[in-house]
């Protein structure tokens, strides 16, 4: 049996299952070496008893490609998500694809987690199973339109869209049946993780134009499926729209959110007031987290006299910003902010911290454990913490860490329609370049968001409200 290795930092995991991004080889082969000392990974001949090593075969031209891997709370990865992973990984190139499906194993095993439980849960009777629990997990927790009698108005309820949870759904599908090739896990009469049915579809069929009976045939023909049918009940929620989903902050909860991060009075003696600044920056520029923690440090200067907003040019290849697409976007930093960025850089704090680096790095961030970037994991988590310590006065205040990118945006599209006079529609392809979308369709629930009269009623009188309130 092969010995475990510790690939990664315990504290990366920070006590909780997450993802990281490991470059590998997209189809790897493996060669077997004999007379090798110290093996760590080795087996033995049945017949002769003796010892080789298995090792990659070494390429002068390598394929290589980034894929997001499943890390377990002590630093190691996860071997079963590893192996399915792995598997996906050289059978596709689509990052977005690759992401989806690590996304559904990270919420599975956290899910599992919580409720005790392993991949191994799986029994005759399949209701009483992981797989089918989870689907009912995610069906409890599937977005939807409910109607507040309280509050008297729809609210949405939920966490996960219906597409979403179809889609993980049948990650973990693929991911145990992918488990059950590889032995390590066997389907059996008492180990029932689903069941596939066959199934019959009516595929219609195009008449033909030399067929002169064509019009009295049958054009309809039958597809055989096979299908677990696990993803049925998702079909049955209404949709909603997606500006509807949007929950950006408004102008007094923004400032409550403010006031807790206490930015410009931290001297980052601590590693909080460092997230703190973080997640400032996030719903100052709206950043995505993976952009937030591979922030480039060469992009901060001291802004000139009368500079009001600093320009920052971030994506991969320029400067190790890790954009969405690989897409190089310019965002504007307010000079206050970009000022006490420049602080941080030049800080004691951030000096020490760099010192014990394991490699030199080009991001801005850093853990005072160790000089190495944080984790979007680690941001994610330190979110949910202050979120917990506000709604203790807030009950009301009830956001997550994408809700900081909306509350960008719709900032934004109130700041430019207010200063130019424009119509919101105007600004979508303004809006696109700078939330880094690679069409306009993520962008136009923004922009329906801002046009729709409740929300626009509610987004500019809170706004009003609280200017009128600094000014008195």
């Amino acid at each position: 049996m092969a010995r475990q290795k510790q690939l990664i930092s315990p504290s990366f995991a920070d006590d909780d299952f997450c993802l990281v991004t490991l470059t590998v080889e997209r189809k790897p082969e493996v060669d077997f070496v004999t007379d090798s000392q110290n093996l760590d990974y080795h087996v033995a001949d049945k017949q002769t008893g003796e010892a080789f090593e298995c090792r990659t075969k070494s390429r002068k031209s390598p394929v290589l490609m980034k894929s997001p891997f499943l890390c377990a709370p002590s630093g190691a990865l996860v071997f079963p998500a590893l192996i399915f992973m792995r598997s996906l990984a050289s059978q596709t190139k689509d990052q977005k694809t690759l992401t989806t499906h690590a996304q559904a194993l990270l919420l599975f095993y956290r899910w599992m987690r919580l409720n005790n439980r392993n991949i191994y849960d799986c029994f005759r009777d399949k209701e009483n199973g992981v797989v089918y629990q989870f689907r009912d997990y995610l069906l409890e927790n599937v977005k939807r339109e409910v109607y507040d009698n309280n509050l008297k108005e729809v609210i949405i309820k939920g966490s996960y869209t219906a597409s979403t949870c179809k889609a993980y759904v049948r990650t973990i599908i693929r991911f145990f049946s992918k488990l059950h090739h590889e032995r390590i896990i066997q389907f059996s009469h008492d180990f029932v993780p689903f069941e596939f049915y066959f199934k019959r579809i009516p595929k219609k069929q195009q008449r033909s134009h030399h067929d002169k009976l064509s019009h009295i045939k049958d054009h309809y023909s039958t597809v055989v499926v096979e299908t677990t049918e696990l993803t049925k009940p998702f079909g049955q929620v209404q949709p909603i729209p997606s500006h509807h989903k949007l929950e950006p902050m408004l102008e007094d909860q923004k400032q409550t959110f403010y006031e807790y991060l206490n930015v410009y009075d931290s001297g980052f003696e601590h590693p909080d007031e460092i997230k703190n600044l973080m997640l400032y920056l996030a719903t100052e520029t709206g950043l995505r987290l993976e952009e937030l923690v591979t922030f480039p440090a060469s992009q901060i200067r001291l802004p000139s006299p009368g500079e009001n907003t600093v320009s920052v040019k971030i994506s991969e290849l320029l400067n190790g910003c890790l954009t969405k697409f690989n897409k190089e976007r310019t965002i504007e930093v307010p000079s206050k902010l970009m000022d006490k960025l420049f602080q941080y850089l030049t800080s004691n704090a951030r000096s020490n911290a760099i010192k014990g680096a394991a490699f030199r790095h080009n991001v801005l961030f850093v853990k005072p454990s160790d000089g190495m970037p944080y984790a979007t994991n680690t941001i994610q988590k330190h979110f949910e913490k202050l979120r917990g310590h506000i709604r203790i006065k807030n009950s009301d205040w009830y956001f997550t860490v994408h809700d900081m990118r909306a509350t960008f945006a719709t900032d934004w599209l109130y700041e430019q329609h207010t200063k130019r006079k424009v119509l919101f529609e105007i600004l979508l392809d303004e809006l696109k370049e700078i939330m880094g979308h690679e069409d306009t369709s993520s962008t136009e629930k923004y922009i329906k968001y801002m046009e729709d009269d409740q929300c626009w009623h509610e987004f500019s009188t809170r706004k009003n409200n609280y200017i009128k309130q600094a000014m008195g």
